[in-house]
């Protein structure tokens, strides 16, 4: 990953990153030395995740390894990501960079056979989800706005600020 920025030691907090996008976003962050906290509801598949994001951090030996922590969460759930940030706190103290990648989809389907539990499922997911994980990050990324560097918000969709 070629950056104009310099990510070595940001703390970047990576949401959905068990596999796929947030995966691969994991692992060339840690390849530019940025410091992660990988989060995602399969416990199983985020141990795995964070070893691939170890082992991409080590790959460049003019960079220092970055830290990975590995924390279940549902980004559904207040009490879940509230505790997920209290664990970025006490490591880092700080949130440079938050990447809202958890998402799911529905069985494709018409929509007057979509089951409305399904529905919900998504909604909370793709967008409470959202709400509620950029809500807990805030106060840790302004945090980082007081310092001479500027945090760096990405959504999956789209990158606001």
């Amino acid at each position: 990953m070629s950056s104009q920025r310099n990510l070595q030691g940001k703390v970047a907090v990576i949401t959905g990153a068990s596999r796929g996008i947030g995966l691969a976003i994991a692992r060339a962050l840690a390849g530019e030395g940025c410091n992660l906290l990988i989060t995602g509801r399969d416990r199983k598949a985020l141990q795995a995740a964070g070893k691939a994001a170890a082992k991409a951090a080590r790959t460049r030996p003019d960079t220092p390894a970055a830290q990975i922590l590995v924390h279940a969460a549902d980004v559904r759930d207040p009490k879940s990501v509230k505790e997920l940030f209290a664990a970025i706190k006490r490591r880092f103290g700080r949130l440079d960079i938050l990447i809202n990648n958890a998402g799911i989809s529905h069985a494709m389907a018409e929509v007057e056979r979509l089951p409305l539990d399904a529905w919900r499922e998504v909604i909370e997911t793709d967008l409470t989800g959202m709400f509620v994980v950029t809500q807990a990050a805030l106060p840790l990324m302004r945090r980082a706005m007081s310092k001479p560097h500027a945090p760096l918000p990405i959504r999956r969709e789209t990158a606001r600020h």
